[in-house]
């Protein structure tokens, strides 16, 4: 049976091998491909934390993978984050959303670098 965890978008503060994983899983159960080649395909995937995931483009999707696996990545993706979107709602009016994380996914002031 399909373990559903193994096609859950990472959180947003997800390191880059997580992504690599979630998206190498993505194309292996959702597309066929097998592990390796799948595993191949998301290398390109360097530095991107989760929350690349939601900020990144169509044209920045297959700029790092390709044409036509960069396109399906992004639409698999963006399908999951917006069904994810709907089933928390947005933030109501009295709510402020504040940064909790720089451009690198890490809390301000924090370094990767230790």
């Amino acid at each position: 049976m399909l373990d559903p965890n193994r096609l859950r978008v990472p959180a947003d503060d997800a390191k880059p091998p997580a992504v690599r994983e979630y998206l190498a899983n993505v194309l292996h159960l959702s597309y066929n491909v097998p592990v390796k080649h799948a595993e191949e395909l998301v290398s390109g995937w360097s530095y991107g934390r989760g929350h690349a995931l939601n900020e990144y483009d169509v044209a920045t999707f297959r700029q790092i993978f390709g044409a036509e696996v960069g396109a399906l990545l992004y639409h698999h993706v963006n399908k999951k984050l917006s069904v994810s979107k709907r089933a928390t709602g947005p933030i109501s009016g009295s709510e402020t959303a504040e940064a909790k994380k720089d451009l690198f996914g890490l809390p301000p002031g924090e370094s990767s670098f230790k």
